[in-house]
């Protein structure tokens, strides 16, 4: 072939509109040759798996075009608006995005249900109903309710959190059996909750609404609680996990001393720690994880920056015995072991209560100057069974006055068998005779009878 005529024959012929193309604008497609604008018109590019095809073979979905492949796998007609979709991550359960955006999966039997069926906890109504335990600081569905419930700021309210765990496997998940017992003894959570804590094994964390101490003592179900904790394999005070924290608001202690009353009650804590680790049924190990000293004497400190650092400082956490960092309205004491024992919960309620009505009225400089027998000795008769534990306890003994145990002294009786706690006989309250400074004003009578051992 001669210059002449090949100079008339094309590089390429389209495969579509059998025009010559250029060398260089050819565009090859399955090994044929297209022009630009008829490989506009005929192809389109997947734009889930970024593969050409002929846009003849490909199907709507959504608005976009998919390939034949992607379309058999991965699309699907929505169960509620029976729209086909493509599968991401906003559609699950046989739903698109859209609808999913209405709907939730039950936390309880994975069914798919609308959000006007949801109890806020992740539970389809069926399932919240045998399912009373929330998440992890999830909080009552009824908010804060104080009992009585004339609610003041001058009255000293409790709020425990008792750690149960070691619940016994029976047919099923026996923490949502003993939950179920648990809702029957009270009315729509308006007395406790109950909470997951990722400390626990299989364990339930139990909370009360804010109760005055008279309320803890004569109405509060705690007898009920424990009863069913143990009928269901829970423990506590052996489990090892579990503590016993108390909390009282902040707002109690308000007024010009508010922050020298806190920095009191820290003061206590750190001077009489030997006695309270006995007290408080813990081991060393178990104070150093979950209840710990500050052993920081912030010297050359106000009152008010003294409180600020231990509310804020990085330095602390919410793990010390007087932890001030988690809640700001109130003052957390997590110095005590858990216990299924009604009259070792009330001692430790009795102490928490004692302890913020004398901070409330002695001045810090008083408090430094004190014993250990100079502060028991002031705990009101009506104490009752704060003053049993402490005797139970050898927290009474003339050695406790003015002396400091060794920390092996504190580790060997905190180390003790749950049979040591087990005398819980009827006392003679008018047998002591503390210096009374105040007096709650109620009575409470002794149980005349004994209760099981802690467990």
């Amino acid at each position: 072939m001669d210059e002449e005529t090949a100079q008339f024959i094309p590089d390429y012929i389209c495969e579509n509109c059998k025009d010559a193309i250029t060398n260089g604008d050819q565009i090859i497609q399955s090994g044929l040759y297209y022009c630009q604008d008829c490989f506009d018109n005929l192809f389109s590019i997947c734009p889930r798996c970024d593969r050409i095809v002929l846009q003849d073979s490909m199907e709507e979905v959504e608005g976009d075009d998919y390939c034949q492949r992607c379309y058999n796998h991965h699309s699907y007609i929505c169960d509620c608006c029976s729209v086909r979709y493509m599968e991401s991550h906003d559609s699950w359960g046989n739903m698109c995005s859209s609808c999913a955006e209405d709907h939730f999966i039950c936390e309880g039997c994975g069914g798919t249900c609308h959000n006007d069926e949801s109890n806020e906890d992740g539970y389809c109504e069926n399932c919240a109903n045998g399912h009373q335990i929330h998440r992890y600081h999830q909080g009552s569905k009824q908010g804060l309710c104080f009992h009585p419930n004339n609610y003041s700021s001058d009255t000293l309210y409790l709020g425990v959190e008792l750690e149960t765990d070691h619940y016994r496997l029976k047919h099923n998940d026996t923490r949502d059996e003993a939950s179920e017992e648990f809702a029957e003894i009270q009315d729509d959570e308006r007395l406790f909750w109950l909470e997951e804590d990722s400390s626990l094994d299989n364990g339930i964390e139990i909370i009360s609404q804010p109760c005055t101490l008279e309320y803890h003592l004569t109405k509060f179900p705690w007898k009920e609680i424990t009863d069913i904790a143990r009928s269901n394999g829970a423990k506590s005070h052996q489990a090892q996990t579990c503590g016993l924290h108390i909390h009282f608001p902040i707002a109690f202690l308000a007024g010009p001393r508010q922050h020298n009353q806190v920095i009191s009650l820290i003061y206590i804590f750190e001077r009489f720690w030997e006695q309270l680790t006995v007290f408080s049924r813990r081991t060393q190990e178990q104070l150093s994880h979950n209840s710990k000293k500050y052993n920081n004497d912030l010297a050359n400190k106000s009152a008010r920056d003294k409180v600020y650092e231990l509310s804020n400082s990085s330095r602390y956490d919410r793990y010390q015995a007087v932890n001030l960092q988690t809640h700001k309205s109130t003052i957390e004491i997590r110095l005590f072991r858990g216990t299924l024992k009604l009259s070792t919960l009330y001692a430790a309620l009795e102490l928490v209560d004692f302890l913020a009505r004398f901070i409330k009225v002695h001045p810090t400089s008083y408090i430094k100057d004190m014993t250990w027998a100079n502060l028991i000795n002031r705990i009101p008769s009506t104490y009752h069974y704060l003053h049993q534990y402490l005797i139970d306890r050898g927290l009474t003994d003339s050695k406790w006055g003015n002396i400091t145990s060794t920390e092996t002294e504190v580790e060997a009786i905190t180390q003790y068998d749950d049979d040591e706690e087990s005398n819980d006989d009827q006392f003679d309250a008018e047998s002591i005779s503390p210096i009374t400074l105040f007096e709650p004003t109620f009575a409470f009578t002794y149980p005349a009878q004994p209760e099981p051992t802690d467990q």
